[in-house]
């Protein structure tokens, strides 16, 4: 039995499989969640196994991060066309 404590309740179904597969050695960097505000906010995950039937899971949410990593790059662009 997986049991999981999510910030985003609305995907908790999806995130109970996902770590079930973290549990038989799957390995997962980031995800995106879907919202019932209908946003969807990036989450960087890090599991471990403790014990056989134990999987800790990290997860910590990026979308602004990815968001100001973006708009880094659209103006690095910019930047190079100008010159």
């Amino acid at each position: 039995m997986v049991k999981t404590r999510l910030p985003f309740p609305h995907g908790k179904a999806k995130f109970s499989r996902l770590i079930h597969k973290t549990s038989e050695g799957e390995r997962w960097e980031s995800v995106e969640i879907g919202r019932k505000d209908d946003t969807t906010r990036t989450v960087l995950w890090n599991s471990a196994n403790m014990q056989k039937e134990i999987t800790v899971t990290i997860g910590n949410d990026i979308t602004e991060r990815k968001q100001v990593e973006i708009s880094i790059r659209e103006l690095n662009l910019e930047l190079e066309k100008q010159s």
